[in-house]
């Protein structure tokens, strides 16, 4: 029960990428950071959240090619965006931190499920 809870939580955060993303551009809440680590770090933080939650490697990849293909279609859209523009190079950095929060996620559930059995024993 806790894991789907925590699940749905996570689908809440993608809504606010797709959310944020899609804001006209003066309307477009502002961070002190660059474009290009905002989605570094928004993708990464999903990416590891999700990649905690979820079973399996092929899972995990699946949701790594699932936000990959999101953020693709969230540059092609920001294109029709009022003060929007989609970019290349936002695209890459956005599928550059689902990768590494992937990896950094699926790592740490691993290491967590082997001293959980460690401990067991």
């Amino acid at each position: 029960m806790i894991r789907k809870r925590l699940l749905q939580l996570s689908l809440l955060l993608v809504l606010i990428i797709i959310v944020v993303s899609l804001i006209p551009g003066g309307a477009r809440p502002q961070t002190p950071l660059r474009a290009v680590h905002e989605h570094l770090l928004a993708y990464g933080a999903v990416a590891f959240w999700f990649a905690l939650l979820l079973k399996g490697m092929g899972a995990r990849v699946a949701l790594i090619a699932g936000l990959s293909a999101l953020a693709g279609v969230l540059e092609l859209v920001q294109l029709v965006v009022p003060g929007r523009e989609g970019q290349w190079i936002d695209f890459h950095y956005s599928t550059a931190g689902a990768v590494l929060g992937g990896l950094g996620g699926a790592l740490l559930a691993e290491l967590a499920r082997r001293v959980s059995r460690s401990l067991r024993r």
